[in-house]
């Protein structure tokens, strides 16, 4: 048997005007104390939409940032809800009132912005709406992103300039050098080549001449034979 019937008729009552004059509000599951019995009834916000707060957020270009706007209330909607999420790019005070860019829609609570960049900076809005498109909490996120430090650019170092004429002088001698040995080089070539030749030619010769005599020498003896 449910107790203290009058004071809950009286609650039921003073929600049941709530509802009437603020229709689409958050809505609550409550026990009708007379017949036990449990029905859904709008809770009237003190400042629809609710306010819940502002977070400031730092993080480094390239990095990522995540933006939750779960409050533990959420659970107790009854139906269906959203997450809207949208952004006012380059603003550096959180913008509570003015147009924002909508960028996702989920049943999730958290979003991820990953590689970050500074044109994302800005004033970020979530939205809690029912399936009627009302809003119930409203929370906001101000994020700045800090870009890389600048790398300066190295020092060149300049060596002292050498004496004029002496600049290309390694490079002439060594030049010079080069050809010089490429030279010797062709002549001993032509040189060794040459006496290859010649001997060759002489010893072609002497065998051609030792053929002869020992041709001439067989012709003696066939004569002095007959």
């Amino acid at each position: 048997m449910c107790r203290h019937r009058g004071m809950n008729r009286q609650l039921i009552h003073h929600m049941n005007y709530a509802a009437d004059a603020f229709p689409g509000l958050l809505y609550q599951r409550v026990m009708n104390c007379t017949s036990c019995q449990y029905g859904l009834f709008t809770c009237l916000s003190a400042k629809p939409p609710l306010d819940c707060g502002e977070h400031h957020l730092e993080a480094d270009e390239g990095e990522e940032v995540v933006l939750d706007c779960f409050l533990s209330w959420h659970t107790l909607v009854v139906g269906q809800t959203e997450y809207h999420y949208s952004w006012h790019p380059g603003e550096t005070n959180v913008l509570f009132d003015g147009e924002y860019e909508e960028l996702v829609v989920t049943k999730e609570s958290k979003i991820v912005l990953n590689q970050l960049s500074v044109s994302e900076e800005g004033s970020y809005r979530c939205l809690l709406k029912d399936q009627k498109g009302t809003a119930l909490s409203r929370t906001f996120f101000q994020l700045e992103v800090k870009p890389f430090p600048s790398t300066s650019p190295r020092q060149v170092v300049t060596l002292p300039s050498l004496p004029l004429g002496y600049e290309n002088t390694p490079y002439s001698l060594q030049k010079s050098s080069f050809l010089t040995v490429l030279i010797l080089l062709t002549v001993l070539s032509i040189t060794g080549s040459l006496i290859i030749i010649e001997y060759l030619r002489k010893s072609l010769k002497r065998q051609e001449e030792a053929r002869g005599r020992d041709s001439r020498t067989a012709g003696d003896i066939e004569l002095n034979t007959e």
